[in-house]
């Protein structure tokens, strides 16, 4: 016997649309981010590093400061994609960063008494999705920094979280502290 085929009221669908239109209106938003060009420190950590200028050069400058951010710069630069490359990779953790706050405030509002519709929390990502404070991590380049070490710890909160819920341990002594530690190697600032 096959299963139900969902039907148009199936919440999960629902929250599925929401979170669809809410990832569609981010990328059509920042669609013109791939028009930037090299501005302020993307000079100076990017064009200008010479450990991030190939995967070896990168591997010769370990131990360093923020390894997991130099290696995307270093990937970004060998794979040959150019400024487009780097504003793709920027807009993509920025998309990935957006639905994980979606999916955390979708977790979170569960826990209340009375849990708020599943577009609330997806209103709710696509307000932090779309905050121009958001400007300089997606067009930006070295803006990188901000985007993939809160996209790192919001899927480390949200891993905690699902594992405290669902009484799963390793997520929440193993998966979670192994992200907020890759978070910490993207920018030290993760920590608060």
């Amino acid at each position: 016997m096959s299963p139900a085929r969902p039907t148009r009221s199936d919440p999960r669908r629902r929250a599925g649309l929401h979170a669809l239109a809410a990832l569609l209106a981010v990328g059509a938003a920042w669609a013109t981010s791939f028009l930037g060009e090299l501005q302020f420190d993307d000079f100076r950590v990017i064009a200008g590093d010479p450990r991030v200028q190939s995967l070896a050069a990168w591997w010769r400058s370990m131990p360093g400061i923020r390894p997991l951010l130099k290696l995307t710069y270093a990937a970004n630069l060998q794979s040959g994609l150019g400024l487009a490359g780097f504003h793709a990779v920027n807009l993509a953790i920025h998309l990935a960063g957006s639905a994980l706050a979606g999916l955390l405030l979708t977790r979170l509002g569960r826990r209340l008494a009375r849990p708020p519709p599943p577009a609330a929390a997806w209103l709710g990502a696509l307000l932090f999705a779309l905050h121009p404070v958001q400007t300089e991590a997606v067009t930006y380049l070295a803006g990188r920094s901000s985007s993939l070490a809160a996209a790192l710890a919001l899927a480390s909160a949200l891993a905690f979280v699902a594992g405290r819920d669902e009484e799963r341990p390793g997520l929440v002594h193993g998966l979670s502290p192994a992200l907020m530690l890759l978070s910490l190697c993207v920018k030290e600032t993760a920590v608060v």
